[in-house]
């Protein structure tokens, strides 16, 4: 991503003193030009009052020894404040009429501008990478912001065509096996599209359960033992890396839990509407599931941009996955879904993954531009097409 102006990284200026140069250069203008949170001017009127040349000077140095302080020692309580404060500014411009009314390359271009202000982010770094994410460093600490929103545009159903759940189940499995949905989307409709998949693959021999409030300590832990592993939660990129968000939040003052898995760059940290939340990058699940732990299963990364290159889904096979599903950019729910839907009905009925997975392409549409096009009222899918793709194959029978 493709904007390319700089302005110096300058991380151990004041936050205070730069942020006012946005705020004097602020656009005044049309009814939805951008205007600085009252968040961020909040904390100018408050944290300039009474200072001196001196005090100026203090913060400088307290920050200068923050960041030599950060890192492996895992005392991060330090740049909290600080941490907090462009956090909260990048979510009120999200919640501001200026952001819905804006495309994702205005947003972009306009929130890398604010982290410049702040003397701790490069314009150009922030700026790289696809529109819909901005990627930058806090005091060594990657962070992603997530220009697009996580919820689903939904559309009318086309009369005629329908793309409710089908029972396609022929015979149940010869024995017992075990499934676990991870869940964190909050979607409604998928919600109880997965409850009631859930309820008919128990009926037929795989045993499903459902975790709807997943952290990273149980991603940790719940994946081992099962052959049917389905990540439902939303997915985001960092630079060219595939992630899995959580909906657990990340806190620089209690960070101190997932301490070594942030040092060794097993997880980022994204921030949306909702704050910023902990994500899994490939490495995670290469490290805690190394040695073949989860030999012979079948993962379905639901997650957008899943699959946007082989690293996410290599990790898998690379903890022993028998197979691994995973989609190549932001994908509707309802065509995920229905793909999931008809793959595993299929393998429970005897099919490998990789016929089921076929047979689903064709039923569902080689893409989720395809699948709205033919089920839902749209003429088009407005961004990239995302295609599913499956390395591997497993059998149930």
């Amino acid at each position: 991503m493709k904007k390319k102006k700089s302005n110096p990284h300058h991380p151990h200026k004041p936050l205070i003193l730069l942020l006012t140069v946005l705020l004097a250069s602020e656009p005044a203008s049309p009814v939805y030009a951008f205007r600085l949170p009252d968040v961020v001017k909040d904390y100018i009127d408050i944290g300039s009052d009474g200072d001196t040349e001196e005090s100026v000077e203090d913060k400088d140095r307290n920050v200068e020894s923050r960041g030599e302080n950060t890192g492996s020692s895992g005392e991060k309580g330090d740049t909290s404040g600080e941490f907090s404060i462009i956090e909260k500014a990048i979510v009120e411009i999200m919640k501001s009429d200026w952001y819905k009314n804006t495309d994702a390359r205005g947003r972009k271009e306009k929130i890398a501008e604010l982290l410049a202000a702040t003397g701790y982010v490069d314009k150009d770094t922030a700026m790289k990478g696809i529109d819909t994410i901005l990627n930058f460093e806090f005091y060594g600490q990657k962070i992603g912001v997530l220009l697009d929103d996580y919820t689903e545009e939904l559309y009318e159903q086309e009369e005629g065509e329908s793309y409710e759940q089908r029972d396609e189940i022929t015979e149940s499995l010869d024995q017992d096996r075990q499934a676990l949905i991870l869940y964190g989307l909050g979607f409604q409709e998928f919600d109880y599209a997965l409850d009631y998949s859930s309820a008919k693959w128990n009926l037929n021999g795989l045993k499903t359960s459902m975790n709807d409030a997943c952290t990273v300590a149980d991603f940790k832990t719940d994946l081992k033992g099962k052959d049917l592993i389905v990540i439902e939660e939303h997915g985001c990129t960092y630079e060219d890396e595939p992630l899995i968000a959580t909906e657990e939040e990340y806190d620089p003052l209690s960070s101190y839990e997932y301490q070594d898995d942030l040092d060794a760059g097993r997880l980022e940290v994204m921030i949306s509407e909702d704050g910023a939340q902990y994500c899994l990058k490939p490495s995670f699940f290469e490290y805690y599931y190394g040695g073949g732990q989860l030999e012979d299963s079948f993962v379905w990364i639901g997650s957008c941009y899943g699959a946007s290159n082989s690293r996410l889904m290599d990790a898998f096979v690379n903890t022993g996955a028998r197979a691994v599903v995973g989609h190549s950019d932001s994908v509707y729910t309802m065509y995920d879904y229905n793909m999931l839907n008809t793959v595993v009905d299929g393998m429970i009925s005897g099919e490998s993954s990789s016929e089921a997975f076929q047979k689903a392409k064709d039923q569902w549409g080689e893409n989720d531009e395809q699948f709205a096009i033919k089920y839902m009222a749209v003429d088009y899918k407005e961004i990239p097409a995302s295609y599913p793709s499956l390395t591997g194959d497993v059998s149930w029978k």
